[in-house]
């Protein structure tokens, strides 16, 4: 039986009737065999979705034409767009994604089907799903992990085909399906789902303008300007989405997915830690992780106090993922503050932002956030390069936070925070999910060294040693590297001194480089911070700044700066010319040829790289730290 439908299967819902008890239930396997054509233009395959015309209109004005396979109507939520190149039925299944229209960038969705154990919720909460193309086959699951790749209903003489999100579809031939209308199985849409629709231009500008809201339509009654209108009067900032996606009673969670789809079960009989999960919008996948380790996990509702969760005496306290900001959420902070210092805790993206602001810092909202599974994360312990899945659009400011909380993680495409930790407090966090679903499992260990050696100890261990790494079988080489690190960062630091004395020697000014930029009317953070070894001749005003190595900084405006070991240029004032040694991002990097403030009041920072593209000077106030890079 070829089950094309089975691919569009998240568009509709179904309800079954109360005496449903009674019908029978049978397993198919799809053969491959059935599977060589594709399209409806073959005339094979009918497409059991009704399709209708649907508008796109973001805040900014711009109107894009697109085909509706979901429901109809009206919506509203905040564009962002998702990198990933597979895990569509994970991504929206993803309760982190409530109020918002998920764009994929990869322009073919839907050839891989849809399957039982990849859910990470009970329900679709996103706003809404816009794509490029819109595939009617799958390919099937082969080998030891086959499973079952159509449940099939049989009532009467109707054969059903029921999706693992309740779709129902009537067989009408070995190829076709059909929607089945009647009156003993009602079909709605889930939610808003486009494709048809040029998804990359829409993603260059969401780039270059950062999230835009979004009216999904397909009523044909409301004009463009009423659906603007719309859009330039919603807002998600400061809107509680955790409520309506958190469990409302505490739970056990009881995995029910098989052990072979696990890299470790050697835990999961064993229920060796008592694990209190709060619920912000968690994925069944951590669920799952932490299961297979032996943990016992009892989920709690997002306003559970903390009272409660210290009377279960847990061996740990976790604070899940969810979708929003996480300053729309005072109880959430308030509880997150009563536990810390009292049980080890552990937070994952949005329970890592909601700990960054019950520690005393502050959160902020991204140009376009992080979506997808290709994010590469730099572990300042180890220097380990990890890719990761993450999906959010806030992050936790690490200069607001208190001494004593370490950063540990770094995002490498734009040097934002992606872990926090701190040993004294008993507490570590990851802006990313290291479940990985959907996403590479580099930061799997993550959750392994908390649940085989003890939450309280991992923390203990991973915090305290310079040397310390979440990959603990690789401890001795990672060791070894470490020294090595440690031997390169003090050369660098002695040459830095080196030709800062050297300089001290010239009779070269003494002022640092922050001061000096102040006094010519330009922000004090263009270049990283600490950096004092620089030449200024005042006779013909030439600049030359020294780098110990080639790096980058990432500003609060989601900018990306980089620098080469030594910047030169032209410094007047408000203005530094004939730059060279410095680039910036730029869908591609772009070499910066000069850096202007057209006036003393003026806000913007004017960059010529290529094009004359203003900034906001505000970002570049403060000098930040910047994250070496390999190559200029």
């Amino acid at each position: 039986m070829d089950c094309a439908a089975r691919t569009h299967s998240v568009v509709f819902s179904a309800l079954f009737p109360k005496n449903s008890a009674n019908s029978r239930v049978f397993t198919v396997k799809c053969s491959s065999k059935n599977l060589s054509l594709d399209g409806a233009s073959s005339g094979l395959v009918e497409r059991p979705w009704k399709v209708a015309d649907a508008r796109l209109v973001l805040e900014d004005g711009s109107i894009w034409k697109a085909k509706s396979f979901g429901a109809r109507g009206t919506q509203v939520g905040e564009v962002v767009f998702n990198t990933s190149l597979t895990g569509y039925q994970e991504i929206i299944t993803d309760p982190s994604y409530a109020g918002q229209f998920v764009l994929m960038t990869n322009p073919h969705i839907g050839n891989t089907g849809m399957n039982f154990d990849d859910e990470e919720s009970v329900q679709c909460f996103l706003a809404g799903l816009v794509i490029r193309s819109l595939s009617i086959r799958f390919a099937p699951q082969i080998g030891d992990a086959q499973r079952p790749l159509v449940t099939i209903w049989l009532k009467g003489t109707s054969w059903v085909y029921v999706s693992p999100i309740r779709v129902v579809y009537k067989a009408t031939s070995h190829f076709h399906f059909k929607l089945w209308n009647s009156s003993s199985l009602i079909y709605q849409p889930l939610y808003h789902a486009t494709d048809d629709v040029d998804t990359r231009a829409i993603t260059r500008r969401l780039r270059e303008d950062g999230s835009l809201i979004g009216v999904l339509s397909t009523e044909n009654s409301k004009s463009d300007e009423e659906l603007l209108e719309m859009s330039r009067t919603w807002d998600i900032v400061g809107v509680d989405l955790i409520s309506g996606v958190s469990c409302k009673s505490p739970y056990q969670w009881i995995d029910r997915t098989g052990s072979d789809w696990e890299f470790n079960d050697n835990g999961r009989n064993k229920e060796t830690f008592n694990v209190v999960a709060y619920d912000f919008g968690i994925k069944h996948n951590i669920l799952r992780r932490l299961a297979s380790y032996g943990c016992k996990i009892t989920v709690v509702p997002s306003t559970w106090p903390a009272s409660e969760t210290l009377k279960m005496n847990p061996d740990g306290v976790l604070f899940s993922n969810g979708p929003g900001d996480p300053s729309a959420v005072p109880y959430a902070v308030e509880a997150v503050k009563e536990l810390i210092g009292e049980v080890p805790v552990f937070g994952i993206c949005m329970g890592h932002q909601l700990l960054g602001q019950a520690l005393g810092g502050k959160t902020f909202k991204m140009k376009f956030g992080h979506h997808g599974g290709n994010h590469p994360v730099r572990n300042l312990r180890n220097g380990c390069v990890e890719i990761s899945a993450q999906n959010h659009n806030y992050a936790v400011d690490p200069e607001s936070l208190p001494d004593g909380v370490e950063v540990t993680h770094v995002n490498l495409n734009d040097g934002s925070c992606a872990g926090l930790a701190s040993s004294k407090m008993k507490l570590m966090s990851l802006q990313y999910h290291p479940e990985a679903s959907p996403g590479p499992h580099d930061s799997d260990p993550a959750l392994s060294v908390v649940t085989e050696i003890g939450m309280d100890k991992a923390l203990t261990t991973v915090v305290s040693l310079k040397s310390s790494t979440f990959w603990v079988s690789k401890k001795a080489k990672q060791e070894i590297s470490n020294i090595s690190n440690d031997l390169s960062n003090l050369s660098n630091t002695v040459e830095e001194k080196a030709k800062w004395i050297f300089n001290k020697l010239k009779g070269k000014p003494t002022k640092s480089l922050p001061d000096l930029l102040r006094e010519y009317n330009l922000p004090c953070g263009l270049f990283p911070q600490n950096i004092t070894c620089y030449e200024f001749d005042e006779s013909n005003s030439k600049l030359i700044v020294y780098l110990p190595s080639t790096c980058e900084i990432c500003f609060k405006d989601s900018s990306v700066m980089r620098y080469a070991t030594r910047v030169k240029g032209t410094l007047s004032r408000g203005k530094l010319a004939g730059v060279d040694g410095m680039k910036t991002k730029v869908l591609v990097w772009v070499k910066v040829t000069s850096i202007n403030v057209e006036s003393y009041k003026s806000d913007k920072l004017w960059f010529n790289a290529g094009v004359k593209k203003s900034r906001s000077k505000v970002a570049y106030e403060i000098p930040r730290d910047a994250v070496k890079v390999e190559e200029f």
